[in-house]
């Protein structure tokens, strides 16, 4: 299950274009604790939930970005 949690945690950072080391810096972690983590050989609940936090903070800053870019135009 550990594994599974990792994994989940994972393809969310790279669905967001998040590399491991910056994601690691945002933590204050290792980069070689925080692929600990995403390969299921470390349980942290706060890490989790930390790196939860860092993902939804992420997530929120594509889609703000996304909303303020000027729709583009067609015919041009």
């Amino acid at each position: 299950m550990l594994k599974e949690i990792g994994l989940h945690f994972k393809m969310r950072r790279v669905e967001l274009g998040l590399k491991a080391v910056d994601v690691a810096d945002k933590l204050g972690i290792s980069k070689q604790l925080l692929s600990n983590f995403e390969n299921g050989k470390s349980n942290n609940l706060i890490l989790a939930i930390q790196y939860t936090e860092v993902l939804n903070y992420e997530d929120d800053k594509q889609r703000i970005k996304s909303r303020a870019e000027p729709p583009e135009q067609f015919g041009e």
